[in-house]
């Protein structure tokens, strides 16, 4: 397995058929094969990856359940530092890097 991550974009209503962007859909992304070591510090390179993004599923953290059929079940406050942080630390040349994986 080449990634295992949680999808967090809760504005997302659909997935699109952009990977980049449907990774990102609330749920799981895995990715089997190349776990692209020079962004992730893996030492172990495959030639091919493949990505999996799955929906409405149930994810259990140390015991506690924190999605339910694709609906996280963790309350947050909506907190405006975190839209300017990542607007402040965003760059076109670095999305267009990974564009290309």
């Amino acid at each position: 397995m080449g990634e295992f991550a949680i999808g967090t974009n809760i504005e997302l209503t659909n997935v699109i058929g952009q990977i980049l962007q449907d990774e990102k859909f609330p749920g799981i992304h895995i990715a089997f094969g190349n776990p692209y070591g020079e962004h992730t510090g893996a030492k172990w390179f495959s030639g091919t990856h493949i990505d999996v993004v799955g929906r409405k599923f149930d994810i259990w953290v140390d015991g506690r359940q924190i999605m339910e059929k694709g609906r996280f079940l963790i309350e947050t406050e909506h907190d405006p530092r975190l839209r300017e942080a990542f607007n402040r630390n965003f760059h076109l040349e670095t999305y267009a890097q990974f564009s290309r994986i």
